[in-house]
């Protein structure tokens, strides 16, 4: 079959050859180059593709880090700021206590007067709002969770020293409120000691009432 080519040159001698090689030899070669060169093509595409896809990656990943971050620093940036606001409040609470501890066994025993009354309002107000403002300090700490935060524990163990206070001045309303918003924390420590507190509350309340029921029999 190569000497019908190379009739074929002789026929055609303005065919260009390389070095002794025919046409046929010459095509053969040329199209073994191309399939190399489609080859080579091939293989390049797909690490293209593949380096794009890794790069598409670590996009993801650097976006979903930075986004996680930020999201972590402003929450637990917001406990720290709500436990601050919180020891304030507490730090507020015994001057308010002393002005309405002062007039609460003269309104017991209904001796106020008009004037002491408002007054009696006013401290009892302040002292109550005192706490109230001390336990949602606490409580919108508790909701800021994030892993590592410090400043969890500190919000749960300040709500029930406010509770204990509280329960310890007979204003049980207050001490279940703080007592209660320990529950939503995620520690069940905590929540298992709210509500061991929360019963020793209603048993106290039920002890005091009781014991008003016989003051009152004759």
């Amino acid at each position: 079959m190569g000497g019908i080519f190379h009739r074929y040159h002789r026929m055609n001698p303005t065919l260009p050859t390389i070095q002794g090689q025919t046409p046929f030899d010459k095509e053969v070669a040329s199209g073994v180059g191309l399939r190399d060169l489609h080859s080579c093509a091939c293989v390049h595409g797909e690490e293209r593709a593949s380096m794009k896809k890794s790069e598409i990656a670590l996009t993801i990943v650097c976006l979903f880090a930075f986004i996680y971050t930020s999201v972590w620093v402003h929450v637990f940036l917001r406990s720290r700021a709500q436990v601050r606001r919180g020891d304030a409040l507490v730090a507020s609470i015994p001057s308010s206590f002393r002005a309405y501890a002062k007039l609460l066994p003269r309104k017991e025993r209904d001796l106020l007067s008009d004037a002491e009354k408002e007054q009696f309002e006013q401290v009892q107000y302040d002292y109550f709002q005192s706490v109230v403002k001390a336990v949602t300090a606490f409580d919108n700490c508790l909701h800021s969770y994030t892993p590592f935060n410090q400043y969890l524990p500190r919000a749960a163990k300040a709500l029930m020293q406010i509770g204990d206070d509280c329960l310890n001045k007979n204003e049980f309303h207050l001490a279940l409120s703080a007592y209660r918003t320990v529950r939503i924390s995620p520690n069940h420590e905590w929540v298992e000691s709210a509500e061991n507190k929360i019963e020793d509350t209603y048993a106290k309340m039920e002890r005091l009432e009781a014991r008003r029921r016989k003051t009152k029999v004759p």
